[in-house]
């Protein structure tokens, strides 16, 4: 791929049992500040908004960096509240945006008790580099919108 991440723990996931937990979970320990990036692609798919409480909303989609070729898989990213609904609000599929992103490491147990996990990379913060069809089609429509607003009345002859 045209981008690297680059990964360096301070610690590492270790099983270990805590109080009342069973051996089998898993704690994390402190990653470094050195597993943020940068990533400048396209938005492949569908932005998909998941609300898991009132004070947490989690929105994905994914993205295939600029230079990826045809075989590279479009990445997954995962926005919270409010950046994602900031994503949400903004952008479309086909859009090409830049994000700072952090890498994290999400663990948990699957129903049959095993230990299970994967990393997620984590939005930041974005910018625009190019509108896709939707988002520019979007935006002229409000454009037009508010131009009308901005109109002199037309005189009226008494």
């Amino acid at each position: 791929m045209y981008f690297s991440l680059i990964l360096l723990f301070v610690g590492q996931l270790r099983p270990g049992p805590k109080d009342d937990a069973p051996a089998h979970t898993y704690t994390r320990r402190h990653m470094s500040a050195t597993n943020i990036g940068t990533i400048t692609g396209t938005i492949v798919s569908e932005i998909k908004e998941r609300v898991i409480t009132d004070a947490l909303k989690v929105v994905e989609f994914r993205i295939k960096p600029v230079g990826a070729s045809d075989e590279d898989s479009p990445l997954p990213m995962t926005a919270y509240n409010g950046v994602g609904q900031n994503i949400l609000a903004r952008y479309n599929q086909g859009d090409t945006i830049a994000l700072t992103h952090r890498l994290r490491y999400k663990t948990w147990t699957s129903q049959d008790g095993e230990p299970r996990g994967r990393y997620e990379v984590v939005v930041t913060s974005t910018e625009t580099i190019r509108l896709g069809k939707i988002s520019s089609a979007q935006r002229q429509e409000k454009q037009a919108e508010y131009e009308k607003t901005q109109q002199a009345p037309a005189e009226v002859a008494f």
